[in-house]
């Protein structure tokens, strides 16, 4: 835990430097207003297809309802086009191309499966109780805990039935 918040403390120290830096670049290159120009237009053109592609998901997700399927797909490409829309408002180059990248449905494919990857291999493993124990009877072990058994193969394949309809 302690790795992935300082992994996060450097990449939030990392991207603003080197965004900056570009900046610094492209502005000593083109100067000031084409660089100024090339980031509103980016940002711009951005928003517009993060709201084009945001409304595209929200249909599909109401499709995928209506016949009744669970649009787990759909959902975590709606997440993946608000993260690419958060990036591309951001100002930067680097920030822009990332978002950009996310926008494009191959690339969302597969930042979702990785995504989908990864929370099997972490999150899948955990045991959640919830609820009050029950009290033991007085010839109850008192190391017996009364539970459920999942599957955890079943859960992999309803998470990967979800995954392949990422270019609808």
């Amino acid at each position: 835990m302690r790795l992935a918040l300082a992994l996060l403390g450097l990449v939030f120290l990392a991207v603003p430097a080197v965004e900056l830096w570009v900046l610094i670049l492209l502005n000593r290159r083109m100067g000031l207003g084409p660089t100024l120009a090339i980031l509103l237009t980016t940002g711009l053109v951005g928003f517009w297809l993060a709201k084009w592609q945001g409304w595209r998901t929200v249909q599909r997700i109401q499709r995928e309802l209506a016949t009744g399927q669970v649009p787990s797909a759909a959902v975590m490409d709606g997440v993946l086009i608000l993260v690419a829309g958060l990036l591309l408002v951001t100002p930067g180059f680097i920030t822009d191309v990332v978002g950009f990248l996310l926008l494009l449905p191959p690339t969302r494919y597969v930042v979702r499966r990785l995504l989908l990857r990864w929370c099997r291999r972490h999150l899948l493993h955990h045991v959640v109780v919830a609820g009050r124990p029950r009290p033991a009877a007085p010839d109850d072990d008192p190391g017996t805990v009364e539970g459920r058994v999942v599957s955890v193969e079943d859960a992999d394949r309803r998470l990967g039935e979800g995954g392949d309809g990422a270019g609808r």
